[in-house]
């Protein structure tokens, strides 16, 4: 968004403590550069600092807030609302993230008064409300936890599995998509190429061992990772994606 759009602006709300990475950042924007780039006819490679000035523009637009807690949180996002209220940014801010979620609520949810649990419905409801006045994507991360009880296995291709998304089911409906990332290994790509039908949707099992053969393409299998739609009020439950973390 930030390459494609040379006008428009994110807001990156960090609580893990330095969780943005600068460099991480600098990485993922000189991949989109440079896949972007038409080499020069000579041959040569293009000036390695007109890249670099690139990246840091594109960079410069990106605003970051550190926050400790949820009360932290909360504040920030009644400061963007103001600050969106001036016209000149309304139009230019496209995207606000909250990384991560878990860190600043999983401490209040384990107490018994409910005080916890409604500070988290008051913190989606009014990132919900931010995107919803001011047209942004609002993206919040959350950890994965372990599932205790058969029932709480969600509608997974990785039968596997044995992990969900945090924060229980009132996170969950609080949101208007949520997607579970999942690291793979050869099994199972193997078993996700047997199950689709090329659309990203689950298909019938069969009894074929799909571990037995190669994966073609892919030769970082530590980074690359399935994005699956778990819940959603506009696309189809169940679609899937794989994607590599490498820039």
């Amino acid at each position: 968004m930030l390459v494609q759009d040379k006008t428009s602006r994110a807001i990156w709300i960090d609580t893990l403590d330095g969780g943005f990475s600068a460099q991480r950042a600098s990485n993922v924007v000189r991949s989109h550069l440079s896949r972007q780039s038409t080499p020069p006819k000579s041959g040569l490679p293009v000036e390695d600092r007109t890249i670099q000035d690139q990246i840091s523009e594109i960079l410069s637009r990106i605003q970051i807030y550190s926050c400790r807690d949820i009360y932290d949180v909360i504040s920030v996002t009644e400061s963007i609302r103001e600050n969106l209220e001036d016209t000149s940014l309304r139009n230019i801010t496209r995207l606000v993230v909250v990384d991560s979620m878990s860190t600043v609520l999983t401490g209040l949810l384990r107490g018994t008064d409910g005080a916890g649990h409604a500070t988290m419905i008051h913190s989606a409801r009014e990132l919900g409300l931010l995107a919803v006045d001011f047209g942004l994507v609002v993206l919040v991360t959350t950890i994965s936890v372990q599932i205790s009880l058969p029932e709480e296995q969600p509608p997974s291709i990785l039968a596997t599995s044995n992990s969900k998304p945090g924060l229980g089911s009132s996170w969950r409906y609080a949101t208007d998509l949520q997607l579970y990332l999942t690291k793979l290994n050869p099994l199972h790509m193997q078993r996700m190429v047997g199950l689709s039908d090329g659309s990203g949707l689950f298909g019938d099992d069969s009894d074929e061992d799909y571990s037995k053969a190669p994966i073609e393409g892919v030769n970082r299998m530590s980074s690359v990772r399935v994005a699956e739609i778990l819940k959603s009020k506009r696309l189809k439950i169940g679609e899937w994606s794989i994607f590599d973390l490498t820039p």
